[in-house]
């Protein structure tokens, strides 16, 4: 079964993952897990992502106004 929804970033859940379902998967359960971005360098990786894309995010909202 094919899901109709886009597939959320698990740091910042109000953002849909650029890099489509199965990234967001694949993040998904990594935070679910051992996730330490501090120790793990993939994991500072998927902060790192989500951090860029709300920075955009919010600079495209600002710049409509």
């Amino acid at each position: 079964m094919k899901d109709n929804y886009p597939q959320k970033c698990p740091i910042f859940p109000d953002l849909v993952c650029p890099q489509g379902p199965k990234a967001s998967q694949a993040c998904t359960v990594r935070v679910s897990g051992d996730f330490d971005p501090v120790l793990y360098f993939k994991d500072h990786l998927i902060v790192h992502c989500a951090i860029h894309r709300n920075q955009e995010r919010i600079a495209k909202e600002t710049s409509q106004k």
